[in-house]
């Protein structure tokens, strides 16, 4: 029992003489990739910014038109339908739609759905559509202008289905990618483990012995004497 703990602490201390043997080459690596990463991140990768418009689908209206008609069945049936919904909103008509009202005549269908994202709340009648874009103001717009098709465009479908919007659009202030803070911290985690693999293979290739300790060690011999090199 103690001759194995004795030989964990000797392997322990044989890799931490190995890491500190190149000591530099960890700091050089990780500098490099954390260079490297903010580079990229603050000059290369652009923003990219969200907005998001709140919309719940649903019952008919009552005939004074303030009030909806509610039951439990009609709940689970919008609950049911509301994927229905949200295909609606990613779909090729919407998108055309949109590129209509905001006069993008640039801007692909593709690459307007491609802007388009929509997440449905689980046992709600509320669903989200997000819109991504290069520029703030810009994905504000768009998203408006989705919604707005979206709607006429599930009016059309479901005549009897009342949806309205929830929350309103605003400007975003900041963006959600790129994360500076988290690519730089992942670059740094990164070229450590990059360094202390190439650190390790170099170790692994070198067959050379350098000291004492490695004849010991590898040719399993006791060492008698030292001559000193000048």
């Amino acid at each position: 029992m103690e001759s194995s703990v004795q030989e964990k602490s000797l392997d322990l201390s044989h890799v931490m003489k190995i890491i500190k043997k190149r000591v530099w080459l960890i700091i050089l690596i990780s500098f490099i990739a954390v260079l490297i990463s903010g580079l990229v991140s603050y000059f290369l990768l652009k923003p990219v910014y969200e907005s998001r418009i709140s919309i719940v689908i649903g019952n008919k209206m009552e005939a004074d038109g303030n009030k909806p008609l509610y039951d439990f069945n009609d709940i689970m049936m919008y609950q049911n339908l509301i994927k229905t919904y949200a295909q609606i909103a990613l779909s090729r008509t919407v998108a055309e739609k949109s590129i209509e009202i905001l006069k993008l005549s640039d801007l692909t269908v593709e690459d307007m759905q491609g802007k388009i994202s929509v997440v449905t709340q689980s046992d709600t009648q509320i669903m989200d559509i997000k819109v991504r874009d290069q520029f703030a103001v810009i994905s504000k717009d768009i998203v408006i202008a989705v919604a707005n098709s979206f709607i006429e465009e599930s009016k059309r479908i479901y005549p009897s289905g009342n949806i309205q919007i929830i929350d309103n659009p605003v400007v975003p202030k900041n963006p959600i990618s790129p994360d500076k803070n988290l690519n730089i911290i992942l670059s740094l985690f990164l070229g450590i483990l990059i360094s202390l693999g190439l650190i390790f293979t170099l170790e692994m290739i070198d067959n050379t012995l350098k000291t004492e300790d490695d004849i010991e060690r590898y040719l399993m011999l006791p060492v008698i004497g030292i001559i000193a090199k000048e």
